[in-house]
């Protein structure tokens, strides 16, 4: 799908332009090493790096001033808000580790759409980049970075996503139908930068059991690996935006809510 692919024309995302469109691909050529598809420091913060306030946990963000999960924050002076959008990037890398695809997808609000809809939407493109470089890679290994792990029925009464909505069912689906299927041995390794954060009430205790039922369902899958971020992980997302030190303390943090799910 080309740059700027899936564009619904209105303003259905606050942190990247709408005319950017759901799917934006990052060229693959000389230009792409400055090519910073992840934006500016308050829009990679928004996206992937802000830290809420949970608990005796601080909140952390880069850019208080354009952030716009500060800003709402500092608007409702409650630092324990948690964001609404989510953003994925998605690199498929050969056999030899080389990077044929590298794209930024997010959600759209209207459409009641979530990014890994959009990444669905992209690789059965038959006349897609993406679709052409899975046909003639058949053994390569897909990387999705992830504002916050994939849905499962856990998102609640929200008014820009479905009621069963369940990105964790989207992924299985890909991954049979697609990456593991005709001959293909395509790995999925999901990378979540935050968790879902839900309190101790008895609806919030259904989402969670459901969030962590379709993670487990993921993590069964042969060639599909859930996990948090490693310092070079952030390394790679940072070389899409300017640099911004590193967040190893809440790495560790989602790593060991992931090591939890597996092994229960």
């Amino acid at each position: 799908m080309a740059e700027g692919g899936n564009n619904c024309n209105g303003e259905c995302h606050p942190i990247y332009a709408a005319q950017d469109g759901h799917i934006k691909q990052r060229e693959q050529d000389e230009s792409a090493e400055n090519e910073r598809i992840l934006g500016s420091k308050g829009q990679f913060c928004a996206a992937f790096y802000h830290v809420h306030q949970w608990g005796e946990r601080k909140y952390c963000c880069l850019d208080e001033t354009n952030c716009i999960i500060a800003k709402r924050a500092v608007r409702e002076k409650n630092w324990r808000v948690q964001r609404k959008t989510v953003v994925a990037v998605v690199k498929f890398e050969d056999e030899n580790g080389e990077i044929l695809y590298v794209a930024r997808y997010k959600n759209c609000a209207p459409q009641k759409k979530h990014a890994e809809d959009f990444f669905k939407e992209d690789i059965e493109n038959e006349d897609g980049v993406l679709a052409e470089i899975v046909q003639d890679n058949p053994n390569g290994t897909i990387t999705m970075y992830l504002t916050l792990q994939p849905c499962n029925r856990s998102t609640g009464k929200t008014e820009n996503t479905k009621p069963d909505q369940s990105c964790c069912d989207i992924l299985k689906t890909i991954v049979r139908q697609i990456l593991r299927n005709n001959g293909r041995n395509i790995n999925l390794c999901i990378k979540a930068t935050n968790t879902t954060r839900l309190s101790q009430i008895e609806q919030d205790r259904t989402l969670r059991q459901n969030a962590e039922r379709g993670i487990k369902q993921l993590m069964r899958i042969e060639g599909v690996n859930v996990s948090g971020m490693t310092p070079e992980d952030w390394d790679y997302l940072f070389s899409m935006t300017e640099y911004i030190p590193p967040r190893r303390d809440l790495d560790r943090d989602i790593q060991s809510i992931f090591e939890r799910i597996h092994t229960n």
